[in-house]
């Protein structure tokens, strides 16, 4: 439903503690700098506020999206006319359990900024998450994965705080949820992370810090670094389907660069010389020459391997 002046002004009187924008652009609240104008931008750091904007989109039947750190994700440059909800927040409560140690974050936390924070608190645990961009309810939703390592964020993941579609807020422990590589049973279902807690071991700060540089360095000699992308385009292809097969690895990206598309341009994108399961925009790229760079890419590989890739960065319209 297209969003009315009655409804700003509703919305307007829902946010008091929060900041609302309207027509705000949205590339600059992405990784890869793509997208439209929003009708509608909510931030704020209060659950309840969110909930209340978030039942009064249900009950007026108005678009709404959830938006983390912003990667893994682009919107169309047509824009979102509907709301664009973010929640926002700085501060973490740290419970010692014995030898472990807790962390609630807000949804919103930054994930390479945790990992800073947790070092610097001597916790091990989030080192593979230092230089990902993007939030840690982002994390949680996709189940970011380490590339190197087997590590997942839900290995460390211990409950989440949420609001589901009825209003109804509960703490789901992470024994009553699925996850698997990059995904989450929260994909399936209409709501919202409000918080994580986490488990962390208590350790040594400088072997803690000596990690994170390790992690950057492979990050560093093996992604796209300081350019605009979303992070890897398509998901690895299950070992399953690699010994089915025949082939020789399950990365998306092995694939892309076998089927000769490694530095492949189309239009204001470059499909990475460095790993070729990323685009870089290249400046001023727009949703639809991302999309025909998806669909060029899945016929090439199909072509050469007989696999379909599947998308692992969200597209929104």
């Amino acid at each position: 439903m297209t969003i009315t002046n009655n409804n700003l002004n509703d919305l307007s009187r829902l946010v008091s503690k929060g900041r609302i924008d309207f027509d705000v652009p949205l590339s600059p609240l992405t990784s890869i700098k793509i997208g439209g104008e929003a009708k509608v931008l909510v931030q704020t750091t209060v659950a309840s506020e969110l909930r209340e904007v978030y039942l009064y989109c249900q009950d007026r039947g108005l678009r709404l999206f959830i938006l983390g750190g912003g990667s893994n994700l682009l919107f169309s440059s047509r824009g979102f006319d509907g709301v664009i909800l973010r929640m926002v927040g700085s501060e973490f409560a740290v419970e010692e359990k014995g030898k472990t140690v807790e962390v609630k974050f807000p949804a919103g936390y930054n994930s390479h900024l945790a990992a800073v924070k947790m070092t610097d608190l001597s916790l091990t645990g989030f080192e593979y998450m230092y230089g990902l961009p993007g939030s840690l309810g982002g994390a949680v939703y996709m189940n970011s994965k380490w590339p190197k390592d087997d590590f997942m964020t839900a290995d460390v993941l211990t409950r989440v705080d949420y609001l589901d579609k009825k209003g109804n807020l509960s703490e789901r422990d992470k024994e009553g949820l699925k996850f698997s590589y990059g995904y989450s049973v929260f994909q399936d279902e209409e709501g919202i992370i409000l918080s994580a807690t986490f488990k962390l071991d208590k350790g040594d700060r400088e072997v803690g810090r000596k990690t994170c540089r390790e992690v950057m360095d492979y990050r560093r000699r093996t992604q796209p670094t300081g350019v605009f992308t979303a992070g890897c385009v398509f998901k690895n292809i299950s070992v399953e389907e690699k010994d089915r097969k025949g082939l020789p690895t399950t990365s998306a990206g092995y694939f892309i660069d076998k089927a000769g598309l490694k530095n492949y341009r189309h239009g204001r994108l470059l499909i990475s010389p460095v790993h070729a399961n990323f685009f870089i925009n290249q400046g001023g790229a727009t949703s639809d020459e991302y999309r025909g760079l998806v669909k060029t890419v899945q016929e090439k590989v199909r072509q050469k391997f007989d696999v379909e890739l599947r998308e692992e960065v969200l597209f929104v319209e």
